[in-house]
């Protein structure tokens, strides 16, 4: 169940939380760098070399037809950019591979992120840390983090979509609701199985608008009609202020002398 309290924070403010999260990047750098240059310039995983010559493919020909490439357009898009507009002409197609390779452990750290934040908002803040550091040293992700594979940008948008979508359903954010549906719909041009999740995503908000009230507005602050207040919101207000104060003195006065 959704925690309905609206004392949580979106952003949380434990220094603690945020020294430990520190902690488990510096582990999950070293543990997903480490080989992330092996074999280059040459290809080893069968799937990398498949994003790299479709992306080249469009760019010579405009057209990736005769290209096995199963997967969605994500990964050769992102490699696409990369070849299209960073690497020299006159390079190898495989020469971005490395920067491919750094941007993808990149979305496999900012997963380590997510998990963290989705636990601190769901449980407690050490509940997060634990089990972003139990995923920090998963070997499957350690194994798969340094290739240039569709798997961490595909984490990567699902968790922030899952997290976008809890706390637009906790804090009544309709903003980051929308932002997840924009996120899970990036998660699906990585790799299809997003789609799995995709329903939670959209009907989350709905369940909590139709099973929990919203909450109550905040209440405006009090006025001040004294004139100090009136003074200070602008030079004009405090001098009619004082101009009306000093007509009522003066009248005051004169009826006390004409009594």
């Amino acid at each position: 169940m959704i925690n309905q309290s609206h004392n949580v924070t979106i952003i949380p403010r434990e220094k603690w939380f945020w020294a430990g999260l520190a902690l488990l990047l510096i582990l999950a750098g070293w543990l997903y760098l480490r080989g992330y240059n092996a074999s280059l310039p040459f290809f080893v995983h069968g799937d990398e070399p498949q994003h790299v010559i479709a992306a080249q493919h469009i760019i010579d020909f405009g057209h990736e037809n005769g290209v096995h490439d199963q997967y969605p357009p994500g990964t050769k898009t992102l490699a696409y950019l990369l070849q299209k507009h960073i690497k020299p002409v006159e390079a190898h197609h495989g020469t971005m591979l490395p920067a491919l390779r750094l941007i993808t452990i990149s979305a496999w750290m900012l997963a380590v992120v997510l998990i963290a934040l989705l636990g601190r908002l769901i449980l407690h803040p050490l509940t997060g840390l634990m089990a972003a550091a139990i995923w920090t040293v998963n070997p499957w992700v350690v194994e798969r983090a340094r290739w240039l594979l569709p798997d961490g940008y595909l984490t990567f948008f699902t968790l922030l979509a899952i997290w976008m979508a809890l706390v637009g359903a906790i804090h009544w954010r309709r903003s980051f609701s929308t932002a997840a549906v924009y996120s899970i719909m990036l998660a699906i041009l990585f790799k299809t199985q997003a789609l799995f999740v995709a329903p939670l995503i959209v009907f989350l908000p709905l369940y909590q608008l139709l099973t929990t009230p919203p909450p109550p507005p905040t209440p405006p602050p009090p006025a001040r009609h004294n004139w100090l207040s009136n003074a200070r919101s602008g030079p004009k207000a405090g001098r009619l202020e004082l101009y009306t104060l000093r007509s009522v003195s003066i009248l005051a006065a004169a009826d006390i002398a004409s009594a």
